[in-house]
């Protein structure tokens, strides 16, 4: 008896030991590091799945604004045409504010497809002797561009290149009661439409004025740079 209980007096306690430090140990071990990674790259990283772009409004080229620039376009006389917003437009023949157009009888005769008047007023040279100036574009439904029964004073100028294309040019020159109108032409017959580009030029002769009026003759370059500027700005679509 006395054999069995040696063994157990020293092994209980010693169990009690060994359980006790187990017991402080896992409280003082402190948090458990994560575990190594393995190498292995999961599917997601190797191939992440993009958010999809988000969708942008093609925008059409006749909602793109032009700063400055006022848009005119006919699509039965197939042309367009974009001038200063700051002038004014007629879109029939009889509002033209100039009268002296050589061309209204063909303007009145002739089956016009399409038709704008653009207007620059004295304004735009002001203390001089430029009085008015006008661009007339028009479309009209014949095959060829005969213009000299309805202006038998134009003269034959060459060509003249308007936005690529080449045109017929013709000038003329008219005077009346002090004032000077300076008319170019411009046609161009394609695709079943004879396209007219009509420059009209109002001055008054500056020898008419007293000195004291401080009226001195206008920038006339600066004015061919500014219609040409616009008559560029032609588009066919014929």
């Amino acid at each position: 008896m006395k054999k069995i209980l040696i063994p157990i007096i020293i092994i209980v306690p010693l169990a009690a030991v060994i359980i006790y430090y187990s017991l402080v140990a896992g409280r003082t071990r402190g948090p458990q590091l994560p575990p190594k990674e393995s190498g292995i790259v999961p599917p997601s990283a190797q191939f992440p799945i993009k958010e999809p772009a988000p969708m942008v409004k093609e925008i059409a080229p006749a909602e793109i604004p032009v700063s400055g620039l006022t848009a005119y376009e006919t699509l039965q006389g197939g042309f367009g045409i974009s001038y200063p917003e700051r002038f004014s437009a007629k879109k029939t023949t009889q509002e033209r504010v100039i009268a002296g157009s050589m061309l209204q009888r063909y303007y009145d005769e002739m089956g016009l497809l399409g038709f704008i008047s653009i207007y620059i007023p004295a304004s735009e040279f002001p203390s001089t002797n430029f009085s008015e100036a006008e661009i007339n574009v028009a479309a009209a439904n014949v095959s060829t561009c005969n213009l000299s029964p309805y202006a038998e004073s134009l003269a034959g100028a060459g060509t003249a290149e308007i936005s690529g294309r080449t045109f017929n040019k013709f000038t003329a020159a008219d005077a009346a009661a002090g004032s000077l109108y300076a008319t170019t032409v411009f046609s161009r017959a394609e695709g079943n439409r004879c396209y007219i580009v009509e420059e009209i030029i109002h001055t008054t002769n500056i020898q008419n004025y007293d000195p004291s009026l401080g009226i001195r003759a206008y920038n006339e370059p600066r004015l061919r740079k500014l219609l040409n500027s616009i008559i560029n700005n032609l588009r066919l679509s014929a």
